[in-house]
């Protein structure tokens, strides 16, 4: 879970990475909440810092950690994002199989097996593709909901693209 802090460019960076890494691991439930310093969810998950990323496996945190790890604090290195994620197995293919120990990250970020047969792999790694989305260009399957906020910023009338 990316507990996020709304306009913070490393959130924003963090969350490509793991938009990314949601096609490649359709098996794992990747999930955004929006915090701040004073939020009760901080205090719950014993977060060291906001924004932060929490991972759990069968509903039990297996790690958390502030967005340094993943680089200089204006920056999210996706490798490293990468690496803590393989590191505390959570990342799961299709069907829910977990990373396995061996795989490794092929030329261009895509996930590999390491068998013989990667021409075959690769046709099952794009198989998640449909025709882009009329509304975003997004390429897998989603739907597009309303963000729900309990507070009304009144600068957000305006500008407001919620029809």
């Amino acid at each position: 879970c990316h507990c996020a802090v709304e306009g913070f460019e490393p959130s924003n960076q963090l969350d490509q990475h793991l938009e990314a890494l949601a096609h490649q691991h359709q098996g794992t439930l990747f999930m955004r909440t929006l915090v701040g310093h004073k939020s009760p969810l901080r205090a719950q998950l014993s977060l060291p810092s906001v924004p932060a990323l929490v991972c759990f496996r069968n509903g039990a945190v297996v790690g958390r950690t502030g967005l340094l790890t993943f680089g200089p604090p204006d920056e999210v290195l996706e490798e490293l994002v990468v690496d803590y994620l393989k590191r505390l197995g959570v990342l799961r293919q299709p069907g829910g199989a977990k990373q396995s120990p061996a795989s490794r990250a092929a030329p261009g970020g895509m996930m590999s097996s390491g068998s013989e047969d990667d021409e075959e792999g690769r046709g099952d790694q794009e198989s998640w593709k449909n025709p882009p989305c009329e509304v975003c260009g997004r390429c897998y399957p989603h739907e597009h909901v309303k963000a729900i906020y309990r507070e009304h910023h009144s600068s957000d009338e305006e500008g407001s693209n919620f029809d």
